[in-house]
């Protein structure tokens, strides 16, 4: 019997979404229901400027902008990471559908999207920077809607993240026990 040397093809899924939609929860699901590839997650936070390369706005350290993000760094870690064959690379982040040359090495692309008053209730709730300003909470949402959706011409799944109802179909190929 002849042996097979096909490999599988690596992936990259990009999981984009306003802040507190649950992009983080959603990728650690996913990895922890696919134990059958070599997985890394590629969270954005962990590719941000020093803070006093990130612009200002109100005298505010501008996070909600991806001039606030490295992407060449991660263009190259992405990049490395993908030409193992049947690597699996996670996205997630703010801005994962912003630059051109990151879309360009996503093949699968999830969209989580949260209502203003949904995020307004879920950002009151979060105090990991402290009080922040409703002006500044505000900014967040409106630059998510400015800077982080998925371009017309990306195919993603979108999800509503209000109530977490499917509103198109995640790739079950990569991940068929989640959704068995």
């Amino acid at each position: 019997m002849p042996i097979s040397l096909q490999t599988t093809p690596s992936q990259c899924i990009a999981i984009g979404g306003c802040s507190r939609s649950g992009k983080t929860t959603l990728a650690n699901l996913l990895i922890s229901y696919n134990i059958s590839q070599q997985i890394r997650l590629f969270p954005l936070d962990e590719y941000v400027f020093p803070e006093k390369q990130i612009p200002l706005i109100r005298d505010y350290v501008d996070w909600e902008h991806p001039l606030s993000t490295n992407f060449p760094k991660l263009h190259h870690d992405l990049s490395q990471f993908l030409v193992n064959p049947g690597a699996l690379a996670i996205i997630e982040g703010l801005f994962p559908f912003w630059q051109p040359e990151i879309r360009d090495l996503i093949t699968d692309a999830i969209y989580l999207h949260i209502s203003r008053d949904e995020f307004l209730k879920r950002k009151e709730n979060d105090l990991r920077w402290g009080i922040v300003p409703q002006w500044y909470k505000e900014h967040i949402f409106e630059s998510h809607l400015k800077f982080g959706l998925p371009p017309a011409n990306l195919k993603h799944t979108f999800i509503d993240a209000n109530d977490f109802q499917i509103i198109s179909s995640i790739p079950t190929l990569l991940f068929p026990n989640l959704f068995a």
